[in-house]
């Protein structure tokens, strides 16, 4: 899933695919998950002041547009140096349109119910999917939401077929056949 964007006379895309998470990971030496709790522990921090917080709510917005940029488009130079390439760098504009994509890579998963309890970091997410069959592209190119439905759908056949809860499956005609 991506979206261009274009800021004065220079336009990038947005991605949200798994490798999002792992080039903030490598990049700034994080888990975006890590750093997303940060922002909510320190937002419900009554002594933090609101300088503090919108620093750091800067910070890590900025730091996760990057990654979505360096996914869509492998070239774009480091943080530092691709910040200095816009005169006016409108990051209150651009972290709506990052989290309906983010947003949107996660909805069916979400919905579906099969978001585990455990969390999500890059490594784990990699370590999934190439134990599943997939591989780096796939990880670039293919949203997060996707990627873990991919994961769960593979669990499920390769546990013989058993639902979300555990249960087995009912056994149809074919079944009946095979025996």
């Amino acid at each position: 899933m991506q979206k261009t964007i274009k800021i004065e006379n220079v336009s990038f895309n947005l991605a949200a695919t798994g490798a999002v998470l792992c080039l903030y990971k490598q990049q700034f030496g994080v888990e975006y998950y890590d750093d997303f709790l940060r922002i909510t522990a320190i937002n419900t921090n009554i002594s933090a002041t609101d300088t503090q917080k919108a620093a750091l709510s800067l910070e890590i917005g900025y730091r996760l547009i990057w990654s979505m940029a360096k996914a869509a488009d492998p070239s774009v130079s480091d943080p530092d140096v691709w910040i200095d390439e816009f005169e006016d760098f409108p990051l209150t504009e651009l972290m709506p349109i990052a989290m309906e994509l983010l947003g949107k890579s996660f909805e069916q998963v979400i919905m579906n119910g099969t978001a585990g309890g455990e969390k999500l970091t890059s490594e784990n997410l990699i370590a999934c999917c190439l134990s599943c069959g997939l591989n780096m592209q796939d990880v670039n190119s293919l949203s997060i939401g996707f990627l873990l439905n991919s994961i769960n759908e593979y669990i499920r056949i390769k546990s013989g077929g058993k639902s979300k809860t555990g249960t087995k499956r009912k056994a149809t005609q074919a079944d009946f056949d095979r025996f």
